[in-house]
């Protein structure tokens, strides 16, 4: 939905915030590949995150 929002209001700049949050919430619940694509760039931020703490903590035990 953050993605979705920005995207709303550059199609329609005149509109409210709450207009496109409204617009922006029934295109999440229409399109599933919003949703998915979504699920996935989080899960990839998760498992760089992840990553990143493995590395740091394997770097102060071997240091």
């Amino acid at each position: 939905m953050k993605q979705e929002i920005p995207r709303v209001k550059a199609n329609n700049p005149n509109i409210s915030h709450r207009e496109a949050f409204s617009a922006a919430a029934k295109n999440w619940a229409h399109f599933p590949n919003i949703q998915t694509l979504e699920a996935n760039n989080h899960q990839a931020k998760l498992e760089e995150v992840s990553s990143l703490c493995f590395i740091e903590i394997y770097n102060k035990i071997t240091s």
